[in-house]
């Protein structure tokens, strides 16, 4: 008897959210496949100002560069930048940016994007967990304005964002 209380074997609950959202600041290079936002713009960092990644943005960017996928960071250069690493059981995965325009242009960019993602998190968790934790966000750059789809879920959810994206 369980008494209420949570399992080993309880299903997580998936929270997928869409919501309105204003950038606060210019992207510097918006010609590419996807931009990484950063968490923090302005963390102090041994007495330095510096914009905050979370520390997979570099993984994920060589991923996608091997899949001739281009991307960049939004604000600033790596040099100005502090990539974070989070210790916890749930995998944070940067914030991603892109535009519809993009996505009309290839529509299984999402797709690929997602995939890419959730191989790297169920390598990352190999021997460890089998269908890891993860929270992160996808902005829409739209003709109407700016949408933030954020997702918190298994790993093997993540496919469900694509739906929302395509309008689905």
């Amino acid at each position: 008897m369980l008494c209420g209380r949570p399992h080993w074997g309880a299903r997580r609950i998936k929270m997928i959210k869409e919501e309105d959202f204003k950038l606060e600041y210019e992207i510097k290079e918006k010609d590419k496949d996807v931009i990484f936002l950063p968490y923090l713009e302005d963390c102090n960092f041994k007495n330095e100002k510096k914009i905050s990644y979370y520390d997979s943005t570099l993984n994920l960017m060589k991923l996608f560069k091997q899949q001739n996928i281009s991307s960049s960071l939004g604000i600033g250069t790596i040099n100005d930048c502090v990539f974070a690493d989070n210790h916890s059981a749930d995998w944070f995965c940067p914030t991603l940016f892109i535009s519809t325009v993009l996505i009309s242009q290839n529509p299984q960019l999402i797709s690929i994007l997602l995939s890419i993602i959730a191989n790297y998190v169920y390598d990352l968790f190999k021997g460890k967990n089998k269908d890891p934790n993860v929270k992160f966000s996808v902005v829409l750059e739209k003709k109407d304005g700016t949408k933030k789809i954020r997702y918190e879920g298994p790993v093997s959810g993540v496919k469900e964002i694509e739906k929302i994206v395509n309008g689905k």
